[in-house]
């Protein structure tokens, strides 16, 4: 008997639907509905081929790997998958390995694509240098996030970031 959407997922994955994490957006009834009608497609268990991937790369990298993979099989219209409704990262590599195991991601010497620096995209506020002065020292020992200060170099600001601020002596 299935009462909810808990019960629903509960009964897919143990009649070896390869599912999502039920966490994420993509998991909904509809979605489980037309899954059992054959209108929207989800590998099997017995068909999944995991590969190691240690580093993968981004979802969004892996959502454009699986929508070129959907529109070479004919799947993109009944893949379940939509701006709104996105799956785990897990699920993607599963996908993934199983329709394409000689991918780029798989290999050994892959390694994912660099992270934007955060640093240079923080906030930077302009003030005058007599602003800090005269302020008591901050006791806190919590590493430095947040704003910048336009007069500071981002050479000294990174140095201060992987640093923890140490309490002053009086």
């Amino acid at each position: 008997y299935i009462a909810n959407k808990r019960d629903f997922y509960d009964a897919m994955v143990p009649n070896g639907y390869c599912m999502p994490k039920y966490k994420t957006t993509m998991i909904t009834e509809e979605y489980m509905r037309d899954i059992l009608g054959g209108k929207t497609f989800c590998p099997h268990y017995k068909d999944v081929k995991l590969l190691p991937c240690p580093r993968p790369p981004p979802v969004e990298l892996l959502l454009r790997k699986f929508y070129r993979i959907c529109e070479s099989r004919n799947l993109l219209n009944n893949c379940g998958v939509d701006e709104l409704r996105v799956p785990d990262k897990r699920w993607l590599l599963d996908f993934v390995s199983t329709f394409k195991p000689d991918d780029e991601i798989f290999r050994k010497d892959y390694r994912p694509p660099a992270k934007a620096n955060k640093l240079s995209e923080m906030k930077t506020v302009d003030v005058n240098k007599s602003f800090f002065e005269n302020l008591v020292p901050t006791k806190r020992k919590v590493r430095r996030r947040g704003l910048q200060i336009a007069q500071q170099g981002l050479a000294k600001q990174i140095r201060e970031f992987f640093t923890v601020m140490t309490p002053h002596e009086f």
